[in-house]
């Protein structure tokens, strides 16, 4: 259903040291798509409330079906959006695939082609529902020791227990030679699904997420003072916590670059030498740039 390219950019390889480069169209695009997915969420939101819909209600969990093909179950239904071309599935919901494992405690959208439509163009983001209804760089550091991850509630699951801390004797990345060529796309893709093969899925764990399968773009999302957005796989973990006033997301493209944004931002990844590296910063924004494997903070 979603690509692997986007369920397990976050968990590939990156370089340790940033090259310097100014991504500051790049992320002002990526916020822009962001604030638009993010308004669809809360826009549904505020018509569910309108009509007495509580998702945070007790309810019978949904029974998830025994199958190796993707599926999704939600413990209060799901509405199908003809006009926007997309499935909203509504509280608890859990997806289930070969390169992911969803838990979105509120709502999961997905976004499909729309089979009307004989032409091969891009869709535009679909509005939101009541519209429908009315129809430079800072690198990654090697650390010698890693201090320990915070405790998950009851919802979250646990950063991954075979996560080793690196030894001292792991030499610091050094800076790319700059006549070096980033590897093609293609491999990247192949590894990324070796790699999801071999880890298991990826574990995601959000408030809301939004996932465009006409593009192959996803949205991760957490509301301001609402509990921590995470996603593991294998020795990769990703941790945001949201600030008082400012959500947590994570937004990747359909080039498999990658905004993340939040209160506290905490990065544990496997770097090119196959060591453990961390990056721990507040606010962000940090982008990953695909083509280079690089992470960037203005």
């Amino acid at each position: 259903m979603i690509k692997a390219s986007v369920i397990t950019a976050l968990c590939i390889p990156v370089l340790c040291a940033a090259v310097p480069a100014d991504y500051t169209a790049e992320i002002a695009t990526a916020r822009q798509q962001a604030d638009s997915w993010q308004s669809n969420l809360e826009q549904v939101s505020a018509d569910l409330e309108a009509l007495g819909v509580d998702l945070t209600a007790p309810t019978a969990a949904a029974e998830i079906p025994e199958t190796e093909d993707t599926v999704a179950v939600a413990d209060q239904g799901l509405l199908f959006d003809t006009a926007n071309s997309r499935i909203i599935y509504l509280g608890n919901v859990r997806l289930r695939d070969a390169r992911a494992h969803l838990n979105a405690a509120e709502q999961l959208h997905i976004y499909l082609q729309d089979l009307t439509d004989d032409s091969e163009e891009k869709q535009e983001p679909p509005a939101p529902l009541a519209d429908a209804a009315q129809t430079e760089g800072i690198g990654l550091t090697e650390n010698t020791s890693v201090p320990p991850a915070e405790e998950p509630d009851a919802e979250s699951p646990p950063p991954s227990e075979d996560a080793a801390a690196p030894t001292a004797e792991q030499a610091p990345s050094t800076e790319p030679e700059p006549s070096a060529e980033p590897a093609p796309l293609t491999d990247t893709k192949a590894a990324t699904a070796e790699k999801a093969k071999e880890e298991g899925p990826a574990i995601i764990y959000v408030h809301s997420a939004i996932a465009d399968t006409i593009n192959n773009a996803i949205l991760l999302y957490a509301p301001a003072a609402g509990k921590d957005l995470y996603m593991q796989q294998g020795q990769n973990s990703v941790r945001i916590t949201p600030a008082s006033d400012a959500p947590a997301r994570i937004l990747a493209d359909p080039q498999g670059n990658i905004l993340l944004e939040g209160g506290i931002i905490d990065l544990r990844m496997v770097d090119k030498e196959g060591g453990i590296s961390t990056l721990n910063t507040q606010g962000g924004p940090v982008y990953y740039h695909a083509a280079t494997h690089t992470l960037h903070a203005p």
